[in-house]
């Protein structure tokens, strides 16, 4: 990780990295993406505590969703995922791969079921197709 120039980091993480103060999602974000790229917990504590210096009221709350995360870590190891650096691509804290990338604009829950909707309305084997040869088939062939 700290071989790694930032340069070869996701412009998302970029962002995240160098916003002050920053928020839960993001600090979520971070702290999974640093401890999965190797970087040390005692960095990834200073660096997001050291954020918060222009919130100070919000360092504590910071604090205890550092330590959600690490206390939950080994549990989630199959949830929760990062982008990794040496392979490029989304990885579960086990190490296995995410083949289920989700775009960025699909973070809440209610895009996300638009989403899988839309995904299913335009998959050709859940589409309801009319019968080849129908009456309403051969009107709409006229039609055109």
């Amino acid at each position: 990780m700290l071989s790694s120039p930032i340069r070869s980091w996701p412009k998302e993480m970029k962002m995240v990295f160098w916003q002050k103060p920053i928020g839960d999602k993001d600090t979520f974000k971070l702290t999974l993406f640093l401890l999965g790229n190797g970087c040390s917990l005692n960095l990834v504590w200073k660096w997001i505590l050291l954020s918060q210096s222009w919130a100070p009221e919000k360092a504590e709350k910071r604090a205890r969703q550092l330590d959600f995360v690490m206390n939950n870590a080994d549990q989630k190891r199959s949830t929760w995922f990062y982008h990794n650096i040496g392979y490029n691509k989304l990885l579960y804290l086990n190490g296995l791969p995410n083949n289920e990338v989700k775009p960025l604009h699909l973070e809440n829950k209610k895009e996300r079921k638009k989403h899988k909707k839309k995904q299913k309305n335009n998959n050709p084997s859940t589409r309801k197709r009319e019968k080849k040869g129908s009456f309403r088939s051969h009107q709409m062939y006229k039609s055109q």
